[in-house]
């Protein structure tokens, strides 16, 4: 069946398919229907119909209920997008009835209504599309506006229509869009759904006679804007009237009848997702406390070999390539379901050596929908080729594991150091773009890629905010990373354990071996002196022998001492008497234990807690606390003979890197007369305590 146009019949009753209003108010109820919040408060509001042509016609064709015997009528459609919990539903009806009068007499005082309940009903689509179970169904009383009076000027060729002034057109019905206010109803529908309006009128003594008896629905002769008509052909029609349905078909009965070729009903959908709104929280990670948010990686002490790149703290990450199980990634703090008006900015801090291995790892920073799926991934590719170079490319959602590669446009790294990886989302004309940029470790941008702009990556409605930041690919086991930020300001604070000591070069009181003094503060192995501002360290004072035994008897668990054996004869532990100390726990169990014999004299051996340390001493301590293993090798330095005393432990320290002397023309020296200092001493238990 074709939808045709068909005389009016008495009382101003419409056929088939009526002459609509004109495109003024069509277009202004259109918008009304896509814009602004829901009743919800909800942003993400977005819509999945809409056959609702931009700029309305002259009319549109339109379905009189009473006039063709219709219970109800409806059409299957495929709703766009993600969200599928109901917010409004906008449909043109088209009103026939005149205040007072008919046809030439027709007379309506401007603004006048009537009232009018209507129901949108939505149904599963079942077997071969045929009607499924009733998902729910909504009533609403609109005010229906009476079609305007009858023209009496001449300007149109019937009596009975009215003048469009706007379109210059005569028309006889007039398209009223109502919509329903679904939003606090939780009414959620499958993408598949068939929608279906009815109302009462006289015809099945639902009402009296009434100007309900005049009320159309609308129709679209063209393909939605917005989602799809399943099927163009068909319709659902519930009627007593057999032509509405097509040849053969049975009627008074509500399915799919054909004939309807081209034509779909005059609405629009909106719906917000089923996902509760979760907005982007601030979230930092920068080691210091531990790792928590951020998987599979190790929390590692900043030390002289590799500074953090900000605090005393920062986490390396194992290879994750093809076949490595572990995955290093984090979720921020939470994943969000909403994107921020005014966008967010997430980053990781990677630590690229001029002198790594050829390998590669991606950083990816991933969003997803509404919904809390996946919607895209925005990926930093970096790699180095073993010869002191780095490149960093970027691109659009990297999948799988295994190397890729970099893109046209790409930058080079040649200086060891930490490198930021930030990605930065906002909105343009209402879709998602990202900036990637590396920054250096002052903060400057070596370069960006502006990435995005996607039809699908609508913002609000679509995208809905953060997912998760992960290492995709990475070949390098022990991966250093700091930093990992979301909507917050990027850490910067040096690691600074005492008043006196920091990793700021820039400082007065920058020390290489900030991280470790750190790390001796941490354990409890030292406390320092307080002051007036804080406690001190004193990092390059020599460390004296009592001190140096000290910080080992705390390493070793200050362990109770045993027997009445007294092994330094310059060593008390009563206030007021010579050799008196506070370490004297420390030095008998130092004599005890055999990790020093001290100096032979006539009066019996002597520790001499208050002189300072040599290299030499304190690499025959830790040698002996390790057991005195013997050395692979002869030793490295050139000033260290294997005929000295202590060169084996000196020996030892060097293969046991813990100990790698100062490079000079004429080769490596340990300087093993030279008095230790407090920070190299952190250093040395430092290393001790973190080798195998």
């Amino acid at each position: 069946m074709l939808i045709r146009n068909t005389r009016a019949r008495s009382g101003a009753i419409a056929g088939m398919a009526l002459v609509a209003m004109g495109a003024s108010l069509a277009t202004a109820s259109a918008a009304s229907a896509t814009e602004g919040g829901s009743a919800t408060g909800d942003p993400r509001v977005d819509t999945v119909y809409n056959s609702m042509p931009a700029v309305a016609p002259a009319s549109h064709p339109s379905f009189g209920f009473a006039a063709t015997s219709t219970r109800e009528m409806g059409d299957r459609i495929t709703l766009a997008g993600e969200a599928r919990v109901l917010d409004s539903l906008t449909v043109g009806l088209n009103s026939w009835a005149c205040e007072q009068g008919s046809g030439a007499d027709c007379v309506t005082t401007p603004g006048a209504t009537f009232e009018e309940p209507v129901t949108v009903h939505f149904y599963e689509v079942g077997v071969d599309g045929a009607v499924g179970e009733e998902i729910a169904s909504y009533e609403q009383t609109f005010a229906i506006p009476f079609r305007p009076s009858a023209d009496t000027d001449d300007n149109c060729g019937s009596a009975s229509q009215w003048y469009d002034a706007d379109k210059e057109t005569c028309q006889n019905g007039f398209t009223v869009p109502v919509t329903f206010d679904l939003a606090n109803e939780g009414i959620q529908v499958p993408s598949d759904v068939i929608v279906s309006f009815s109302y009462p009128t006289s015809r099945f003594g639902e009402l009296p006679s009434g100007p309900w008896d005049s009320l159309n629905l609308d129709t679209v002769p063209d393909a939605p804007s917005i989602g799809a008509d399943v099927d163009a052909d068909e319709l659902y029609v519930d009627s007593d009237w057999a032509d509405m349905y097509a040849a053969g078909d049975a009627k008074g009965t509500f399915h799919a009848t054909g004939d309807y070729t081209g034509y779909a009903l005059n609405m629009t959908v909106t719906a917000r997702p089923a996902t509760a709104i979760d907005e982007v929280t601030a979230y930092v990670q920068d080691f210091e406390s531990g790792t928590d948010g951020l998987s599979s990686v190790s929390q590692r002490w900043s030390e002289s070999s590799l500074l953090a790149s900000a605090g005393c703290h920062f986490a390396t990450a194992p290879e994750t390539g093809d076949d490595a199980d572990a995955m290093v990634s984090t979720y921020y703090g939470g994943k969000s379901t909403l994107f921020p008006e005014d966008g967010y900015t997430t980053s990781a801090d990677f630590y690229l050596d001029a002198e790594a291995a050829e390998g590669q790892f991606t950083w990816s920073h991933a969003v997803n929908g509404t919904d809390g799926k996946h919607q895209r991934d925005f990926v930093f590719v970096v790699g180095a080729d073993g010869a002191g170079t780095w490149t960093i490319g970027a691109g659009n959602n990297v999948g799988g594991k295994g190397a890729t590669g970099y893109g046209e446009d790409t930058l080079s790294v040649t200086e060891s150091g930490w490198y930021t990886l930030e990605h930065t989302f906002y909105a343009v004309d209402g879709l998602l773009y990202a900036d990637l940029t590396v920054l250096d470790a002052a903060g400057d941008a070596l370069g960006v890629w502006e990435l995005g702009g996607q039809a699908a990556d609508r913002v609000p409605e679509i995208v809905g905010g953060s997912r998760y930041g992960w290492l995709v690919t990475n070949t390098y086991e022990g991966l250093p990373i700091d930093n990992v930020v979301l909507g917050a300001d990027r850490p910067s604070d040096f690691c600074a354990p005492f008043e006196d000591v920091t990793s700021d070069p820039s400082s007065e009181f920058y020390t290489p071996h900030a991280g470790e003094i750190a790390w001796m503060q941490a354990e409890g192995l030292a406390k320092g002196w307080p002051t007036a501002t804080g406690a001190e360290y004193r990092p390059w004072t020599g460390t004296t022998r009592d001190a140096f035994a000290a910080f080992l008897y705390r390493q070793a668990g200050s362990p109770a001492i045993t027997g009445n054996d007294w092994p330094f004869v310059d060593v008390s532990p009563i206030a007021g008497k010579p050799g008196a100390t506070a370490h004297w726990k420390a030095i008998v169990w130092m004599g005890q234990t055999g990790l020093s014999n001290g100096w032979a004299t006539p009066s019996g051996a002597e520790f001499r807690g208050a002189a300072l340390i040599q290299r030499d001493q304190l690499a025959a301590f830790l040698w002996r606390q390790a057991g005195e293993p013997t050395p692979a090798g002869t030793s490295p330095f050139v000033d260290v003979s294997d005929s000295r005393v202590f060169a084996p432990a000196m020996t030892w320290m060097y293969e046991a890197g813990l100990s790698q002397g100062w490079t000079t023309s004429d080769g490596v020296e340990y300087r093993p007369t030279t008095a230790t200092t407090r920070d190299a001493m952190a250093a040395f238990l430092f290393r001790t305590a973190h080798t195998a």
